[in-house]
């Protein structure tokens, strides 16, 4: 039980820890500067980690986990493996840098945040193998270091020294990330081919999962493309929608830590098993307790930050909302993920994606409010649910 509390406590951690980083630049320093530029970097930092979001792993999991006695066969997979991330990584620094420079001006996150990003990825890596293999305390230990720590520092720096909070972020979570990598690197066997043969393998393999690749990123990105969308169209609320939608995505993570993970092997061989779930009444009772929660403190959020009381209600039952069909989503999709093939899933997000440029290409030259836009995100929502519900139940 120690290890279950130990694990959650540190889950919980790591996924709100950068979230009341944002909160305490917003409410307590009250830089609406800074807080713009902070749920930029963080909103770019997610769709970079998502380029490297490829199942280069496969191999080597199928060979480590699906044999009792490990042979020569595993040893090259994983060389194999380790060998395409560093590529890859090696690859991307400059592209990485590129962007960075177009988005912002700071020279320390044009340097450091690439390493950052491709440091995360590695790192996430090693944390599957380490769910994988059971080790659920060491992983608590890890996961705090990596999410927890930076932003302790972070607050350091900011409230004592009156520092920038994006440089300070950057550059905590380069210095943390640079120890820990020195400690990883007597713990992982390291067996580096020479580089040209390496980058190339690199690139062959990334090819060759393009289509993957693609389906990931669009699902993945399904709740922060909006982020870019009210960023380009009501840039003075962008910080504060980072914000409430971080706290709404406590919820479908609330459902996957405590009902969802449980269930999760059943959708392999379960057509009917998404249903079985949003008729349950344990999952009901579990997602309405977490959406009048999350929706009170969104509410008390954008009451505090100058919204009319009125508009501040519209708006956090409109975002609760689109984090009650996310949540369904997610299951949902799961169902598709195992039973149907790519080309569902390509065809649900063709559809989504087509939904959400129609309404950024209006939201953009009319100046629509932001409480429509947000009405016609929980449509394009809605949409891909039902598109997702066909390839379950109708298509054959």
């Amino acid at each position: 039980m120690k290890i279950n509390l130990f694990f959650t406590f540190s889950r919980v951690c790591a996924t709100t820890a950068r979230t009341l980083l944002l909160f305490f630049i917003i409410y307590v320093q009250k830089n609406k500067n800074e807080s713009s530029q902070l749920a930029l970097l963080l909103t770019i930092g997610l769709s970079l980690f998502q380029l490297f979001n490829c199942d280069a792993h496969r191999g080597y999991y199928k060979q480590y986990f699906d044999t009792k006695k490990h042979s020569i066969k595993t040893a090259n997979s994983y060389i194999i493996y380790l060998n395409f991330f560093t590529g890859i990584s090696i690859i991307s620094i400059i592209p990485l840098m590129v962007i960075l420079f177009f988005l912002f001006d700071s020279i320390i996150v044009i340097a450091f945040y690439p390493f950052v990003i491709l440091f995360e990825k590695f790192f996430d890596e090693y944390q599957r193998f380490n769910l994988y293999i059971k080790h659920y305390i060491f992983w608590s230990y890890l996961a705090l270091i990596v999410y927890l720590i930076p932003v302790l520092l972070t607050l350091f720096l900011i409230i004592f020294f009156d520092l920038n909070v994006v440089n300070c972020f950057v550059s905590c979570s380069f210095l943390v990330y640079f120890c820990l990598s020195l400690y990883l690197k007597k713990k992982i066997p390291w067996k580096i081919w020479k580089i040209w043969k390496m980058i190339s393998h690199s690139l062959r393999f990334y090819a060759s999962r393009f289509g993957y690749l693609v389906i990931n990123y669009l699902s993945s990105h399904i709740l922060i493309v909006s982020r870019y969308m009210i960023y380009l169209t009501h840039e003075s609320f962008f910080s504060l929608y980072v914000l409430i939608m971080n706290i709404s995505n406590i919820v479908p993570t609330i459902i996957d830590l405590f009902y969802t993970a449980y269930r999760r092997k059943y959708f392999l061989t379960k057509k009917n098993e998404p249903f079985k779930i949003l008729t349950d009444k344990k999952f009901f009772g579990l997602i309405s307790i977490s959406i009048i929660c999350s929706g009170a403190v969104i509410s008390y959020l954008v009451i505090d930050n100058g919204h009319q009381i009125l508009d501040s209600i519209k708006i956090s039952m409109i975002i609760c909302f689109i984090g009650l069909l996310y949540s369904i989503s997610l299951i949902l999709y799961e169902s598709v993920f195992w039973q149907r093939n790519i080309y569902a899933r390509f065809t649900i997000e063709v559809v989504y994606y087509s939904f959400i440029i129609i309404i950024f290409s209006y939201s953009y030259f009319f100046k629509i409010e932001l409480l429509f836009i947000l009405c016609l995100l929980s449509l394009a929502m809605l949409n891909r649910n039902a598109v997702t519900y066909y390839y379950i139940r109708g298509k054959k």
